[in-house]
């Protein structure tokens, strides 16, 4: 902090208490065999009463205590955040409330035709309308002198627009051994985020191919292989956007960025699937590079507080290979494991602080199930995530196991 190596730790206890419902109703119409007209409407509730106590340690480079802080956090709206200094003083340092209107609402338009072409071929041609309206009204208060007073400028109000209009197209053969099959998406997107402060609007507009291409071989019955290449986009989500967000902590704030672009990945990947009576084998190898990928920039302000946001850097290159292996010694019994190593590139420059980075990590997974009694099965499953780290954090390894029964 300021210059000055620290670390703190945290301990949270917390009470989880999420009340959620889900409705979906739809409807399908077959107007004769080869056209269907589909509609369909869900709605989802979530009520969230947690509440926790998370216990803040401070020490500096050679480990000593030097803060504690005590917080207090009601997630009921108005959210309640009380913090208490008791080390190596006693004081309230904060009394913070803040409360959050927000509404989501899509639109989806969408109809596709496909038809066989020649003896082997398809051909399939789709239209897409989609159109998304969020509303957000956001303040946050201290209490200061027995007044209520906006807290760090977080009062806003904030509309967001996006329309997104898509046609594709893809066509499809196959041969004896040999299948292709070739597609193209065009998208055209509009957004509008109105920030109803001093804030500027943003406005943007713009119009993306996304090509497609796939072709397997079949040597045999048991032994395939498949070669496929594809762009993608990710847009980011109004969490990424939304520049007035919650508090989870005394020490950081998470904000928003309503410039932000979407993020566009090529990726090309090779896989051989082979079977035997008892086992399969997919090994596989890839390579994808992202533009306009997503990470976050950290700033320290003259107080110690961190705000976190994300931001759009030049370019990300992942490359890997993947194993997936299963064994099935009867009916009732079968294993299943899998394995991922992959190397990546990040590079990119945020207001003069450079974040290349390279490094490498894996992953793997196995899982278990037994089905005995007919209509019983259980599942055991253990996962295991390598360390990672790049240019602004780093994470130890994790792994984990569930048990399911059905």
């Amino acid at each position: 902090m300021n210059g000055i190596t620290s670390s703190f730790t945290t301990d949270t206890d917390q009470d989880r208490n999420d009340k959620a419902a889900f409705g979906f109703v739809g409807m399908d119409y077959l107007i004769n065999d080869e056209n269907t007209l589909t509609g369909s409407y869900s709605n989802y509730s979530v009520i969230n009463t947690d509440q926790s106590i998370i216990n803040f340690l401070y020490r500096d480079k050679e480990g000593n205590l030097t803060r504690e802080w005590d917080q207090n956090f009601d997630y009921r709206e108005t959210e309640k955040t009380q913090i208490d200094e008791v080390f190596p003083n006693e004081f309230e340092r904060l009394n913070l409330r803040t409360n959050t209107i927000e509404s989501s609402k899509d639109y989806l338009l969408q109809t596709d035709y496909q038809t066989g072409l020649g003896e082997n071929g398809t051909f399939e041609i789709g239209l897409r309308a989609e159109t998304r309206v969020i509303k957000s009204d956001f303040i946050a208060e201290n209490r200061e002198d027995e007044e209520w007073k906006v807290y760090q400028g977080f009062d806003n109000e904030l509309d967001y627009y996006e329309r997104i209009g898509g046609a594709y197209v893809q066509y499809g053969q196959r041969f004896e051994k040999l299948s292709y099959l070739l597609g193209l998406r065009a998208e055209y997107t509009f957004v509008n985020i109105d920030l109803l402060d001093e804030l500027e609007d943003v406005n943007k507009d713009y119009t993306r191919l996304f090509p497609t291409f796939n072709m397997s071989y079949q040597f045999t019955d048991a032994t395939a292989t498949q070669l496929s290449y594809s762009r993608r986009i990710r847009r980011p989500h109004f969490g990424f956007l939304n520049p007035f967000a919650g508090f989870s902590n005394p020490t950081e704030i998470f904000q928003g960025n309503p410039d932000l672009d979407p993020a566009y990945t090529h990726r090309v990947e090779w896989n051989l699937v082979q079977t035997w009576e008892k086992v399969s084998f997919n090994p596989a190898i890839y390579y994808s590079a992202t533009q306009d990928y997503f990470e976050f920039y950290f700033e320290q302000q003259a107080d110690g507080l961190v705000t976190q946001t994300p931001v759009n850097l030049q370019l990300e290159q992942n490359y890997g290979i993947e194993i997936i292996a299963s064994y099935r010694p009867n009916k009732s019994l079968s294993f299943n494991g899998e394995f991922n190593w992959f190397g990546y590139e990040q590079t990119g420059d945020f207001q003069d602080r450079n974040f290349d980075f390279a490094a490498n990590t894996w992953s793997s997974r196995f899982t278990a199930r037994y089905r005995f009694l007919s209509t019983f099965s259980t599942q055991a499953r253990w996962n295991y995530q390598a360390a990672y780290e790049d240019a602004v954090s780093k994470r130890k390894a994790i792994h984990y196991a569930d048990f399911a029964l059905s």
